[in-house]
């Protein structure tokens, strides 16, 4: 298990990068990533109370690449001898 102090240092870690990030930024851009960063995380809240990240419309890689995805096609490749 996760230790919960690593986990508190972390996530001060990350608001402290974020808030550099931010300090090199021009005013009129940290608006615009302010508004990323609330719609991104009120996303992120609508799959967890969802319950489950195919309620979000998430299928995975691994659906993809075994070809379980109805949008993907697979085609067989050949080896051709260019001249």
């Amino acid at each position: 298990m996760i230790n919960r102090e690593f986990i508190s240092k972390m996530m001060e870690a990350k608001q402290l990068e974020k808030e550099a990030f931010l300090s090199i930024l021009p005013e009129n851009a940290k608006g615009h990533i302010e508004v990323i960063d609330k719609e991104i995380m009120a996303i992120f809240q609508e799959c967890i109370i969802a319950g489950a990240t195919r309620s979000c419309g998430f299928q995975g890689e691994a659906s993809v690449k075994q070809g379980k995805d109805e949008s993907t096609k697979q085609t067989k490749v050949r080896r051709v001898e260019i001249i």
